[in-house]
C-alpha cells in the first residue's frame, strides 16, 4: 500500500496495519463465480482517498487484468469500515492511497479437481457429506451484530479437499454480509483432516460447494445450527 499527500502518519486500517487490511480483504472479497470454475486470477490495483473522518472517497481501479474482478476490489472497498485517517501535525487529513488486491485461484492449472460422477468422493469422519454438515451445525454461530440488525441470507462457499485430506481454497461466492461471510469462514478453517478423494485408485482434489443459511426465524445469537443442502 503507498500513501500519496502531505502527512506525517499515514492512514491506516486499523491500529494492526497491513496484516489485519490483508484479513479484512480476505474475508470480504467475493471471488467472482466464473472466474473461479475458469482458474481466472490477477492483480487490481485501487485508488481511493481516506478522509479526515476515516471514510474512503473516489474508490477506482486504475489497473487491472479482468474486469469482473476490478468490479469486486472497488464493491469491496465500499464496504470497508472507517479507517484511521492519516495525520499533519497531529490533525488527521487527507490522504489518498493506492492499494494493490491480488486474486489466486490457488488450484494450478495442471492439478485436476473433481466433483460427484468423476471419482469416489472426499470422506469426512467415516460419514461423508452428512457428517460434515452435522459438524458445521455444531460449530455455527449467529453472529450478534448480525442477529441485532435483523439480517439474514444465504452465504454460499466453494471449498475444495486437497489430496492430503485438507480443506482448502475456500472462496465465498455469495452473502448477504460480511459477519456471516467472517462466521462461515471461521468454522471451515477449523474444519478436521477429510480422507481425500480417489480417483483410479490414486488420490485427487475434490470440489464442494456450500450454502449456509442463517434465519432468525426460532433462533438467537451464538449457538445456530441451520445449514443448506451442499453440493459437488
Amino acid at each position: 500500500m503507498q500513501a500519496e499527500g502531505n502527512y506525517d502518519e499515514p492512514p491506516l486500517f486499523t491500529a494492526d496495519g497491513q496484516a489485519a487490511l490483508e484479513q479484512w480483504l480476505a474475508e470480504n472479497i467475493t471471488y467472482p463465480t466464473n472466474g473461479f470454475e475458469n482458474g481466472l486470477h490477477g492483480k487490481v490495483t485501487v485508488r481511493f482517498t481516506v478522509e479526515p473522518d476515516g471514510s474512503l472517497d473516489g474508490i477506482e481501479a486504475t489497473a487491472y487484468d479482468d474486469a469482473a474482478l476490478a468490479a469486486e476490489a472497488v464493491a469491496a472497498l465500499h464496504r470497508s469500515p472507517r479507517w484511521l485517517p492519516g495525520r499533519k501535525g497531529g490533525e488527521p487529513v487527507a490522504v489518498t492511497v493506492t492499494l494493490p488486491v491480488s486474486f489466486r485461484n490457488a488450484i494450478r492449472p495442471k492439478e485436476a479437481v473433481f466433483a460427484a460422477g468423476d471419482s469416489q468422493p472426499a470422506d469426512f469422519m467415516g460419514g461423508g457429506l452428512i457428517a460434515f454438515r452435522s459438524w458445521v451445525m455444531s460449530n455455527l454461530e449467529y453472529p450478534t451484530a448480525a442477529y441485532d440488525n435483523n439480517i439474514e441470507g444465504t452465504v454460499v462457499v466453494h471449498f475444495v479437499i486437497d489430496t492430503e485430506g485438507c480443506l482448502t481454497d475456500t472462496h465465498v461466492v455469495a452473502s448477504p454480509h460480511s459477519s456471516l461471510t467472517r462466521e462461515v469462514l471461521r468454522v471451515l478453517r477449523m474444519s478436521p483432516q477429510w480422507e481425500p478423494a480417489r480417483q483410479d485408485g490414486k488420490t485427487v482434489m475434490f470440489r464442494y460447494s456450500l450454502p449456509v443459511i442463517f434465519s432468525m426465524h426460532g433462533t438467537t445469537s451464538g449457538a445456530y445450527t441451520r445449514i443448506g443442502s451442499p453440493t459437488w
